[in-house]
């Protein structure tokens, strides 16, 4: 079967909330003290994800604010990728500039994500 998407998921534990793109790594924490998640879906256009706060009680992302600051959304075009060229593509976030695409990709990986990305819907046609 053809795959329209794929889903991945990071988690990321910031030791300081001013840098939290530096020293983010959660290896060997425990998942109850995660502090944010990123889930990413990756079309044949496209990879967005949405970073989130990680409920350690829950152990479910809170996909409200606060949000990681300033990187709270990220979307990469990947049109014209033929997989040549590993670093020309994914060199500026899109999320602004393409405003549609980013909300049908959010739509898409909510839906992943509710229905555990077994059910989520890959109807949707993206042409920039």
């Amino acid at each position: 079967a053809l795959k329209h998407r794929a889903l991945s998921q990071y988690m990321r534990c910031p030791r300081d909330a001013a840098q939290p793109q530096k020293a983010n790594d959660c290896l060997f924490t425990d998942r109850s003290q995660i502090a944010f998640m990123g889930y990413t879906v990756r079309t044949h256009t496209h990879r967005f994800t949405q970073w989130a706060a990680w409920n350690g009680s829950s152990l479910r992302s809170v996909w409200q604010q606060p949000r990681w600051p300033d990187i709270g959304e990220e979307l990469y075009s990947h049109v014209g990728d033929d997989g040549s060229d590993f670093d020309r593509y994914e060199n500026k976030n899109c999320n602004a500039s393409e405003p549609n695409v980013a909300a049908a990709l959010r739509v898409l990986l909510h839906e992943a994500v509710a229905n555990g990305s077994a059910k989520a819907r890959v109807d949707l046609v993206l042409v920039p």
